[in-house]
């Protein structure tokens, strides 16, 4: 089986066209599920109060977890070896040589987004998210790349970075990410399909196609935008919707799509 590497992908981004984006959406939700394994690990061995890679009982260690994956690349392969033994990678790379080089290169490649500053150009992918946290990942891992602050039993918000999350089992479940949201600052990025805060919905359709379900009503006084016509665009088998106030792009949230194949949070339920 051929694995498509990322960095040979970006020499084609300029290449608008479906087998592109159909490829790099499949490579971004494989690294997605590597990285999730690496997380689940992580938080394993802290429970357990062992060394977060090597899983050494060595307190200390478990409290620099990330820092540590980054690191030590040697502690790292040790963990590849147990799941590629284990074939937990049989699904995302099937039989391969090289196998467990290819795969600590995309974790590599996935945890060098963890120290990416915040751009403009930050890209949304449905069904997906950002590269740099997926659905799927941890309350933690969404907190140590944003910032921001548990609220209630279910969410996370990072007020100055534009983005919240709903979360199930410590595991973020869909995301919200704001261009006018009340106590947000507007968020600095689009989708990969071009869509960002000045968007219309004729954009949407354009780059979507129709919507699987749109509603439209006015807000109540006690909503966040009173008095406003609110339009949500529904792609329920994309992962994906925008809400409109009075024609202008709030709000876009990303989860799971239909497609049981492409559930990333779903798949990363069932890992470990």
């Amino acid at each position: 089986m051929e694995v498509i590497r990322s960095k040979d992908l970006n020499r084609n981004d300029n290449q608008e066209n479906s087998n592109d984006s159909t490829t790099k959406y499949d490579t971004i939700r494989k690294q997605a599920l590597l990285i999730i394994q690496v997380d689940k690990i992580v938080e394993k061995n802290k429970k357990e109060k062992k060394c977060s890679v090597c899983g050494c009982r060595r307190k200390f260690l478990s409290e620099t977890c990330e820092k540590h994956i980054k690191q030590n690349k040697k502690s790292v392969n040790e963990i590849m070896e147990v799941l590629v033994k284990d074939g937990s990678f049989a699904d995302l790379y099937g039989e391969d040589t090289n196998l467990q080089e290819l795969i600590l290169q995309d974790i590599d490649d996935g945890l060098a987004f963890s120290n990416a500053e915040s751009t403009f150009d930050k890209l949304i992918y449905h069904g997906i998210g950002l590269e740099e946290c997926t659905l799927g990942r941890s309350i933690e891992s969404f907190i140590s790349i944003y910032g921001g602050k548990i609220s209630g039993e279910s969410s996370v918000l990072s007020y100055e970075r534009g983005i919240e999350a709903n979360c199930e089992n410590n595991r973020l479940r869909c995301v919200f990410y704001h261009y006018r949201q009340p106590g947000f600052v507007s968020f600095k990025g689009q989708t990969y399909e071009g869509i960002n805060e000045n968007a219309t919905i004729a954009d949407v359709e354009k780059a979507y196609g129709v919507p699987t379900k749109v509603d439209s009503s006015i807000v109540s006084s006690y909503g966040a935008f009173p008095g406003k016509t609110e339009t949500t665009m529904e792609y329920s088998t994309l992962g994906v919707s925008f809400t409109f106030h009075d024609q202008k792009l709030s709000t876009i949230f990303v989860y799971d799509p239909d497609n049981e194949e492409d559930a990333l949070y779903k798949q990363s339920s069932s890992l470990m």
